[in-house]
C-alpha cells in the first residue's frame, strides 16, 4: 500500500525541446547517467567514452558547457535516433522529481525550468497537491495508511498560504501557528543579506548567475520587499502564494528522512527562498509593470541560482 502526493502540474508537463528559451541541455549541469542507460546506449553506439565517463558513477561530459548529444538545432539526437526509453534517467524526468519517505512518496516540479516558470506565472488559482492511496494487493483495500507527522504538517502550513493572504502575509500566520518558527527575515537588513549571498556565490563559482540577475545593483529596504509583496499581488494574484507551496511541499517533506525534524527551519528557507525573488525583481526594475515574460524569464533563472547550486540556501540561512 502507497500514498502517492503529487504536484497539479506534474501531469500537465510538456518539453518545448529547441523553442525553450534556456535549454537545460545547454547548461553546465553535472548530469548523472543510469548503469543500465550507459550500457543500452554503448551498445546502441559504440565508444562512448567521450561523451558519457566510464568510470562510476557515470556522467556526461560536456564540451562548452553543452551536453554532447544535442544538436545544432538544440534538440537531443538520442532521443531523436532511438526514443526516450533511451535517455538517462535525469534526462527522461527533469524537471520532475520523485522521492519516497516510507510507503509515502511526492511528485513534484522544479521551477527551474522555463517552460514550468511560464506555468507558474500564468496560474490563475492556487495549485493544489493531490494525494491518491495506491493498493498493492487485494487484501489491503479497505485500509488506511496512518500519515507521517510531516504529512501532517505539510497539510497544516500549505493551508496557511491561500488565495487571501500575500505570501508575506502568510509567512507571519505561519509564525503564529508554530513555536520556534517566526518571521525573522522580516526584520533583517537585507543589504547584508544581499552581501553575504554574494560571498556565498563566489564561493561555489555562481557570480556570473548572481550577476547576471543585477542582484548588487541597488540598496534594497525591507519596505522594498513589502511593497513588491503586495504589487506583485494585483497583478498575479496566486504567483508568491504558489511559488511557496511547491518550495514547502516538497521541503517539508524532506524532514522525513532525517532523525531530528526541523520545521522552522525548513519555513526560515522558504522565506528566503521568495525573499530572492523579490529582490530580483526589484534590482531588475520591474515593480511598476511585472510583464508575464519578463516575470517569467526572472522566476526560472532565480530558481536556477538557488536549485542547482549546492546548499546556497542552507549556506545563506545561516
Amino acid at each position: 500500500m502507497l500514498r502517492i502526493w503529487k504536484n497539479e502540474l506534474y501531469d500537465g508537463f510538456n518539453c518545448i525541446t529547441s523553442a525553450c528559451p534556456s535549454n537545460c541541455c545547454d547548461e553546465d549541469w553535472c548530469i548523472s547517467v543510469d548503469q543500465k542507460t550507459y550500457e543500452a546506449l554503448s551498445e546502441l553506439m559504440g565508444d562512448i567514452n567521450d561523451k558519457i565517463s566510464s568510470e562510476r558513477p557515470h556522467t556526461l561530459i560536456k564540451k562548452d558547457h553543452k551536453c554532447p548529444f544535442i544538436t545544432d538545432d538544440g534538440l537531443c539526437s538520442i532521443h531523436a535516433d532511438y526514443g526516450e526509453e533511451f535517455l538517462s534517467n535525469t534526462c527522461r524526468s527533469y524537471p520532475r522529481f520523485v522521492s519516497g519517505y516510507g510507503d509515502v512518496y511526492t511528485m513534484t516540479i522544479g521551477l527551474s525550468c522555463p517552460e514550468v516558470a511560464r506555468m507558474i506565472v500564468s496560474t490563475d488559482r492556487i495549485i493544489r497537491f493531490t494525494s491518491e492511496v495506491l493498493y498493492e494487493s487485494k487484501n489491503e483495500k479497505g485500509k488506511k495508511l496512518p500519515k507521517l507527522e510531516s504529512e501532517v504538517v505539510m497539510e497544516r502550513t500549505l493551508s496557511l498560504f491561500n488565495k487571501d493572504r500575500s505570501a508575506l502575509e502568510s509567512f507571519s500566520c505561519l509564525g503564529e501557528e508554530y513555536i520556534g518558527f517566526h518571521d525573522g527575515i522580516i526584520n533583517s537588513n537585507i543589504d547584508e543579506i544581499m552581501l553575504k549571498l554574494r560571498d556565498i556565490a563566489s564561493e561555489i563559482g555562481a557570480v556570473e548567475q548572481y550577476d547576471t540577475l543585477k542582484l548588487g545593483n541597488m540598496h534594497i529596504s525591507m519596505d522594498d520587499i513589502k511593497r513588491v509583496d503586495v504589487e506583485l499581488k494585483k497583478h498575479y494574484p496566486f504567483l508568491a502564494q504558489n511559488i511557496c507551496r511547491c518550495y514547502l511541499f516538497e521541503r517539508i517533506m524532506y524532514n522525513e528522512n532525517v532523525v531530528n525534524k526541523d520545521y522552522a527551519d525548513t519555513f526560515k528557507k522558504a522565506e528566503i527562498y521568495l525573499l530572492l525573488f523579490y529582490c530580483v525583481l526589484i534590482s531588475n526594475g520591474i515593480v511598476a509593470e511585472f510583464e508575464s515574460d519578463v516575470v517569467t524569464d526572472l522566476l526560472y533563472r532565480t530558481m536556477r541560482l538557488i536549485d542547482h547550486n549546492e546548499n546556497i540556501i542552507e549556506l545563506l540561512s545561516e
